[in-house]
């Protein structure tokens, strides 16, 4: 340090005087790398509490979107199921629409056909399960 022409303080620049000033700048520059070194650890540990946050939420994003297309899956796996149980039920259909007795049996139960001499009669009971086999053949 300069000494203040205007000061009636005045400074003595002998060896003790410098050894303080050196351990007072000495001081400074430790004080000053604690601070950088815990400015340092802050900066580092909040750096890790943000990726560490970001992945956590990720990891919860990918969770919710692993889950919904599971559920998906499962539905779709589902309705699969049910075509397929469809298509086999139209498959059996088929079948018995290219037997001729078959064929006879429900133009004779569902339009009231009859063959030669035959004469059908149409009792209550009998017109309620005709309504659930027509229900039925409409319904495959």
């Amino acid at each position: 340090m300069r000494p203040q022409r205007d000061s009636k303080i005045k400074i003595l620049d002998n060896e003790y005087f410098r050894s303080q000033q050196s351990k007072q700048k000495e001081l400074k520059n430790q004080q000053r790398a604690i601070q950088n070194y815990r400015f340092g650890r802050k900066a580092l540990l909040t750096i890790v509490v943000i990726i560490t946050l970001v992945s956590i939420l990720k990891m919860v994003t990918n969770y919710r979107q692993t889950v919904v297309l599971k559920r998906q899956i499962a539905q779709q796996e589902k309705r699969l199921e049910n075509k397929k149980d469809r298509q086999k039920d139209l498959k059996e259909q088929v079948k018995q629409l290219n037997n001729l007795d078959y064929i006879e049996k429900v133009i004779r139960d569902k339009y009231s056909y009859s063959k030669k001499g035959e004469i059908i009669y149409n009792l209550p009971t009998d017109a309620l399960k005709k309504d659930n086999q027509i229900s039925t053949y409409t319904n495959n």
